[in-house]
């Protein structure tokens, strides 16, 4: 079960915030919340409590347990920008660019039969390359013949020959 919760309008350009939501992305609700609430950065703060809101949506509107959710998508796009403009030299205004994100946040929960699926996906590829590796092993090995190959030597150019090839 997935469950969503967004943030529009927030005053803090995405740029920022894909900071601090980078560090969050799929790991599970207690880390999340460590590594947040000792972030020094202002978006940290804003991206906590909207990680807080969708738990409390899974655990009171779907019955969801709080230690099984894992954080499955987080992404912040930009929202609105204000523009303000300021005064430079020579009468001439410049423009400024106050941005503004909006934040999403899917949690997924451990348990889940799309989790369960995607991890054994997961474990057959795994296998199944690992599987690849040994044939092509065993195939080399029994390919390789008991008649040694001949080691060859680098030719070393003396002074007679470069100075035969120069001319």
């Amino acid at each position: 079960m997935e469950v969503k919760a967004s943030l529009n309008k927030v005053r803090i350009s995405p740029r920022k915030v894909r900071l601090v939501i980078n560090l969050v992305r799929n790991l599970k609700i207690g880390k999340a919340y460590g590594i947040l609430e000792n972030t020094a950065k202002r978006s940290s703060l804003v991206v906590l409590k909207l990680i807080k809101s969708c738990v409390a949506n899974a655990v009171n509107n779907f019955g969801l347990e709080a230690d099984k959710l894992v954080i499955k998508y987080i992404y912040a796009n930009e929202a609105k920008t204000l523009k303000r403009m300021q005064a430079h030299a020579h009468g001439r205004a410049f423009q400024i660019l106050k941005r503004s994100s909006s934040i999403t946040v899917i949690l997924s929960d451990l348990s889940s039969k799309d989790n369960k699926i995607q991890k054994n996906k997961v474990t057959t590829l795994k296998s199944q390359q690992k599987q690849i590796k040994k044939e092509g092993l065993k195939k080399e090995s029994s390919s390789k013949s008991k008649v040694a190959a001949p080691v060859l030597k680098p030719e070393v150019k003396t002074d007679k020959k470069i100075a035969k090839n120069l001319g």
